[in-house]
């Protein structure tokens, strides 16, 4: 059985049945384009830490020898952008790449971060809506050349996060 998740509480999956659980739940909530990246964590070729809501990353993590993802979710209907998170000028002088993604989750995507973390080794993946891109941006760009950036944004005419379902259509 998968552990109650309270705000702020620090979670460890480890069991291979509580993160399948996991994986399945990711998936019956849309959220299946990470799975890429939690089976490499499942797999132990990562680590794999998430945060949301400008919550600091407890510094145990950041001292992992491991290759290390960390995720802030600054991607839900009331994320700020980089002023709600005091740690971020602290994160990204841990990463030795930003990946600011500001378009729709692929399982592609995922994958990439995943076979550049075993590369790269401490890689802050930065989830956020499209309006705070340009924010997010000029703070990865202040730890450059040293800070290696990414950035995935929509196609022109397209925008993330999409409202609603598109014209056509049907939700069940």
């Amino acid at each position: 059985m998968m552990p109650q998740i309270q705000a702020g509480d620090t979670i460890e999956i480890r069991r291979r049945a509580d993160i399948a659980e996991a994986i399945a739940r990711m998936i019956q909530a849309g959220e299946g384009f990470r799975v890429p990246l939690v089976r490499a964590a499942a797999e132990g070729a990562l680590s794999l830490v998430a945060t949301q809501g400008g919550k600091p990353i407890p510094a145990r993590y950041l001292k992992l020898t491991r290759p290390t993802v960390v995720v802030l979710a600054d991607d839900h209907p009331d994320a700020a952008g980089p002023g709600r998170w005091p740690q971020a000028r602290k994160l990204l002088r841990w990463a030795n790449v930003t990946i600011l993604h500001a378009t729709g989750g692929s399982a592609e995507h995922y994958a990439m971060i995943a076979a550049s973390t075993v590369v790269m080794r401490k890689v802050l993946l930065i989830e956020m809506q499209q309006c705070h891109h340009a924010a997010w941006c000029a703070l990865a760009e202040q730890h450059r050349p040293r800070l290696k950036i990414l950035s995935l944004v929509p196609p022109p005419g397209d925008c993330h996060p999409h409202c609603g379902a598109p014209a056509g259509e049907a939700v069940h």
